[in-house]
């Protein structure tokens, strides 16, 4: 990502009107009642890259108009409670559209927010090939996101081009800090630098695709 713009926006941080959850919680912005809200979901996964310490599950906030960070969840908590306080947060802000990464361990997350009822949640459409190769490609709406490699340089290459045009407004320190340690590593990957995260990167990807994903009503 652009170094010389994101200390232009770490320059214009500042603290949150609120927190909560000992901090794990932070609210930039207030829902409006007109407010249309989007978020993007990133699953803790166990040990990241850095080694032994856990990575985080966190949630994103966005303003879909004017793509603002409105407010921030990010910690360590089990599955079935993460999804409890993603689910509440998300109803806070007018039932936001939640896109949850269903890598891994969020099939988990998505399985607890359908079992609470969640009315908002995002579904991915895939082309799937039809059956014994004959016919038509079959589509099929799965829910959550699915950060492949296939998507994931879309995720980067919008989010990176946001960035560079000053498309996006968010005050949090932490995760323009974590946009300075992404890098691309010697065998071709993406990702934190080792010793450091990518948690908050992921969940503001995803939101940027919700953000798109309300915007084209696809």
């Amino acid at each position: 990502f652009n170094i010389q713009a994101i200390q232009g926006y770490l320059d214009a941080c500042k603290p949150p009107l609120e927190t909560g959850l000992n901090g794990a919680l932070k609210i930039w912005q207030r829902p409006t009642p007109t407010g249309v809200y989007v978020c993007g979901v990133d699953v803790a996964e166990g040990i990241d890259a850095g080694g032994d310490r856990l990575d985080y599950s966190g949630v994103a906030v966005y303003e879909w108009r004017t793509c603002t960070h409105v407010a921030d969840l990010h910690g360590q908590w089990p599955l079935d409670l993460f999804a409890k306080l993603a689910g509440e947060l998300e109803k806070t802000y007018n039932n936001a559209l939640l896109g949850v990464e269903r890598n891994n361990h969020g099939h988990a997350v998505l399985l607890a927010l359908k079992q609470l009822e969640y009315p908002h949640i995002y579904r991915h459409t895939e082309i799937l090939d039809s059956l014994r190769g004959r016919g038509t490609p079959v589509r099929q709406q799965l829910p959550g996101w699915p950060t492949t490699t296939k998507t994931k340089p879309i995720m980067e290459q919008e989010r990176a081009a946001a960035i560079a045009s000053g498309g996006i407004v968010s005050y949090d320190s932490a995760f323009w800090d974590e946009c300075l340690s992404y890098v691309q590593h010697g065998d071709g990957r993406t990702g934190a630098q080792n010793g450091t995260h990518d948690d908050r990167v992921v969940k503001h990807m995803i939101a940027l695709q919700m953000r798109q994903h309300v915007r084209t009503g696809a």
